[in-house]
């Protein structure tokens, strides 16, 4: 069973890594960081598309991805190195391009929901001189969460900020309007789970957003 399981891991591995991806209309993903990993499931999708991976071709694939480097108490302007607001939202945006152009190109886009989140906001105002390099931001509340996909309508959902949230600049954390649970109850029940299996905090009752149509 061992060696059964040890056969199907390595053609698993072979189906993934040969997939030819990015190096499109939109560019191409970057060698490391969130370019290699939005890359990587590019051509797990890629391999399951093709029915060549002894993965179950049918079956719903949840793919979690992490870019760091967001908790910018300082330096949060700099252009330098790795770092900095700009460097990793560039980053994040261009390695995107790359990834829904792939899905397109492979025709997966229509199956496949996009959920792009923090797991804590940032404050509203910067903690020192404006236009500085050295200055950033601190830990907030509220944060804001990007759906893209074939199966996702188009809008925004949630309340802008109140004038109160963005003058109280002692702590001007801004107050989430949704509840994120809600936001991933909806590409649940889209995928054909239950949320309440997953959020099964005493309270918790789920609102349907009607983010995926």
């Amino acid at each position: 069973a061992l060696l059964t399981l040890s056969q199907t891991l390595v053609t698993v591995k072979r189906d993934v890594i040969t997939q030819k991806v990015g190096n499109n209309s939109a560019g191409n993903y970057s060698s490391e960081g969130i370019g290699a990993s939005l890359r990587d499931a590019a051509r797990v999708i890629k391999a399951k598309k093709q029915g060549l991976s002894q993965v179950n071709a049918a079956r719903d694939t949840l793919l979690l991805l992490g870019q760091g480097g967001y908790d910018t108490h300082s330096d949060q302007n700099s252009n330098e190195g790795t770092q900095g607001l700009p460097r990793l939202i560039s980053s994040l945006a261009s390695n995107l391009a790359v990834f829904y152009k792939d899905l397109e190109l492979m025709d997966a886009l229509k199956d496949t929901v996009i959920v792009v989140y923090s797991e804590f906001g940032r404050t509203a105002f910067q903690n020192g001189t404006v236009g500085a390099d050295s200055v950033g931001t601190d830990h907030g509340h509220a944060s804001s969460t990007i759906v893209l996909g074939g199966p996702v309508g188009a809008g925004i959902v949630g309340a802008p900020p109140t004038s109160v949230e963005l003058r109280d600049k002692d702590y001007n954390a801004l107050l989430p309007k949704v509840d994120y649970r809600d936001i991933f109850s909806d590409g649940l029940v889209w995928m054909g789970m239950r949320p309440e299996d997953i959020f099964d905090e005493p309270g918790y009752q789920r609102k349907p957003l009607g983010i995926i149509t």
